[in-house]
């Protein structure tokens, strides 16, 4: 896929400690895509470009009708300490997005493009983060940005299908269940369903297998394997969607790869566990600050690099 890299806008908008962002467009065959880059005080030749997890998910970290800024908050925490961020919003989000032609290749190719806008920029240096599902992209789009180091923050460490039997498993009644791992099985070996239950359609709907089918052929756990950077794998310690084994595989793949736990972090980096009601809560409420030792972790790794 060819991309025609344009930046449309440039807005700089007052952030704490002298820090600005800046607009950013990049046209794709789907449609125009926006991002931002967070911009320290004082430059910097080296650059983080965040990758949003699954799902139609924004620049900030949020979807439709749930707003908690989890990535606009790290990547603000990010300037503050003097590193400029890049993140985006997923093509999930593009108007001309037809949902059955889309592949997990795409979502890789995306950030392969944002990653060399960042380039183009001026940052020579560049480092990738992918939040959940973004860590899987990231990792991918690695091999095209040379990048000097990646961080996986609740990145899954097993194939989709797995991850989806899980939870399912916790969540579905046994009949519910049951017919849901058909499907996957199904889409395992890359065959397509006819016929989905009504209570499945949200999840496995005609148009959305062939996505389904290529994002299960990929491991995190061998993609991350063949990683010639520096890894650091970030896991809270109270996610419900992506658990402390996953991390460990992550970490354990790579010879590089370090592992960070953050205790009480959940998955939209909110430290939840000073109260059980506060893990739904984090998921709409913008305000709440990041996991103490997020951000510092994070920053810490890059600057090494």
């Amino acid at each position: 896929m060819r991309y025609l890299l344009t930046i449309l806008s440039i807005l700089c908008l007052a952030l704490p400690a002298g820090a600005a962002s800046e607009l950013l467009s990049l046209k794709t065959s789907v449609g125009t895509l926006s991002g931002v880059l967070e911009l320290p005080e004082v430059p910097s030749n080296r650059a983080v470009l965040i990758i949003g997890g699954s799902g139609p998910v924004d620049r900030d970290g949020n979807v439709p009708g749930v707003r908690n800024d989890a990535l606009k908050k790290l990547a603000q925490g990010l300037a503050r300490v003097g590193i400029p961020s890049l993140r985006y919003d997923k093509r999930s989000l593009a108007p001309g997005l037809d949902e059955s032609e889309a592949r997990f290749a795409h979502l890789v190719e995306d950030a392969v493009a944002w990653g060399k806008l960042l380039t183009e920029k001026g940052y020579k240096d560049l480092v990738i983060l992918g939040h959940s599902q973004g860590a899987l992209v990231g990792a991918l789009a690695y091999w095209d940005l040379d990048a000097r180091g990646l961080v996986s923050v609740a990145g899954a460490g097993r194939p989709l299908d797995e991850v989806l039997l899980v939870q399912l498993e916790k969540n579905l009644p046994p009949n519910l269940f049951n017919q849901s791992r058909s499907i996957i099985q199904r889409l395992k070996r890359g065959k397509s369903v006819g016929s989905i239950p009504q209570p499945l359609q949200v999840l496995f709907r005609r148009s959305v297998q062939p996505f389904l089918i290529s994002w299960m052929a990929v491991d995190p756990v061998a993609t991350f394997k063949e990683l010639l950077c520096p890894v650091l794998v970030v896991q809270g310690t109270l996610d419900l969607q992506v658990g402390m084994m996953d991390a460990v595989a992550l970490s354990g793949a790579n010879p590089r790869g370090k592992l960070y736990l953050v205790p009480g972090m959940n998955h939209v980096l909110r430290d939840v566990s000073a109260d059980p009601q506060a893990q739904m809560k984090s998921y709409t409420d913008p305000s709440l600050p990041l996991a103490p030792g997020l951000v510092d972790t994070v920053a810490g790794f890059i600057k090494e690099l």
